[in-house]
């Protein structure tokens, strides 16, 4: 039976129009029937290559799916950053320790002068020896006189400084004084925070893309 050459379908071999499309018939040969009837058939092979296409896709988005939202347990190294004290050794000028053991003044004759005299008696109580500075202040109502005297102290050892002020006889005179210590060279620890860095091993749960390629 011959096919309509436009859409495919069946028709009477006597007929001259397509009762499907209203083509106009041409009688061709069974060669041309043939295929005809082939266009009419869908291809079973882009059926299947189509399917296959498809499945494929829907696998390669699950195991993309799967990668990312599956955890598993792993045991990995991090770097991780902590803070220590380090000590070190700095030289630094410290005064002699010393105390005053009396203190006081009286008044006199030196040669022809009167003069009030000052005193102050300085005790060495540090490990170095050292000198001592004694700056004193004299007092009147009408001015004010300094004197100054310097001791050298061994440790332990303790010494009277003396300071003079050319006063007058019967004038009244207040007396003060202030002592300066020399220095020494000590070396002390101090310390100061210094950044480490050190391999902590940890465990935890990782995307498992992450555990098939090592990426954490």
């Amino acid at each position: 039976m011959p096919y309509c050459e436009e859409c495919g379908k069946k028709i009477v071999e006597t007929a001259k129009f397509c009762p499907n499309c209203s083509a106009e018939i041409t009688h061709k040969s069974k060669k041309t029937e043939k295929m005809a009837k082939n266009k009419e058939k869908p291809s079973t092979n882009d059926k299947n290559t189509s399917s296959t296409g498809v499945i494929s896709l829907v696998v390669i988005l699950g195991i993309i799916t799967a990668l990312f939202a599956i955890q598993v347990p792993a045991s990995y190294s991090v770097q991780e950053i902590y803070t220590v004290q380090e000590p070190y050794k700095i030289s630094v000028q410290k005064k002699i320790d010393y105390r005053v053991v009396n203190s006081g003044s009286s008044g006199g004759l030196s040669g022809l002068n009167y003069v009030t005299n000052g005193w102050v008696i300085i005790k060495n109580t540090d490990t170095e020896p050292g000198t001592f500075v004694v700056s004193c202040d004299f007092k009147t109502l009408k001015r004010t006189l300094t004197g100054s005297d310097r001791v050298y102290v061994l440790p332990g050892e303790q010494k009277t400084a003396n300071c003079q002020g050319d006063t007058k006889i019967g004038e009244d005179v207040a007396v003060s004084y202030e002592i300066t210590p020399s220095t020494k060279t000590v070396m002390e620890t101090r310390y100061k925070s210094v950044e480490k860095t050190r391999t902590v091993q940890k465990t935890g749960n990782v995307r498992l893309y992450q555990k098939i390629f090592g990426w954490y």
